[in-house]
């Protein structure tokens, strides 16, 4: 045993390398023989990498199925909003037809009170001025029911669509 002590004590970093080589060859293959872990996507716990990989693939499937309902709500939601616009539009057009013919119709009569004051009025001009009154309403009305129809018409086709959709 002294002999063996003689021999480490004289060749002491000889053996001081033998020693960190044969540490670090098992800590080598210890590290490298564990498998790589990291914690999991669903609870946390500690899975390697082919458990990981599927759970990261069947997360993509989820996350994709998601945006394509979110995809499917935004497009009827664009679709409501350019029904609702198309509405506006046809609303606000509508109201500037019923002024235009107000104001028309105001103008007409108008002119059919200055001339009955003045005493210019000429009874085939009343009767023409009538009839063109009333031609213009009739116009007006026919226009404006055309335009309801027209809207409960894209109205129904709307609403096939989205329930084929």
């Amino acid at each position: 045993m002294q002999k063996l002590w003689k021999t480490i004590e004289h060749n002491r970093y000889l053996v001081s390398a033998i020693a960190l080589l044969v540490v670090l060859t098992v800590a080598t293959t210890a590290f490298l023989g564990c498998a790589s872990k990291t914690p999991s996507l669903v609870d946390g716990r500690p899975v390697d990498r082919e458990i990981f990989i599927r759970q990261v693939n069947t997360a993509e499937a989820g996350l994709a199925a998601r945006r394509a309902q979110i995809e499917a709500q935004l497009a009827a939601f664009n679709a409501d909003v350019e029904a609702f616009n198309k509405n506006a539009a046809s609303g606000v057009e509508d109201l500037d037809r019923q002024d235009a013919l107000r104001a028309q119709i105001t103008n007409t009569i108008g002119d059919a009170v200055l001339a009955a004051v003045s005493g210019e009025l000429n009874p085939a001009g009343a009767v023409v001025g009538l009839l063109s009154v009333a031609g213009i309403a009739l116009g007006a009305g026919a226009a404006a029911d055309n335009r309801r129809k027209d809207s409960v018409i894209e109205k129904m086709k709307q609403e096939k669509s989205s329930e084929s959709a």
